[in-house]
């Protein structure tokens, strides 16, 4: 956990914790978010950020 990610519309964040189908995410400007893991990976809704 603890991994930087970017997401087209909500920016920059950081994965909190990672559940069975879901990956909860801090964002810098949006607050937190709770994420469907299938959505995420068929959408390519985060990108890894080093």
């Amino acid at each position: 956990m603890d991994d930087k990610v970017e997401h087209r519309e909500w920016g920059l964040g950081t994965v909190v914790a990672v559940e069975d189908d879901r990956l909860r995410v801090f964002f810098d400007n949006e607050g937190y978010k709770l994420l469907s893991r299938e959505i995420v990976e068929q959408e390519e809704l985060l990108r890894a950020v080093a």
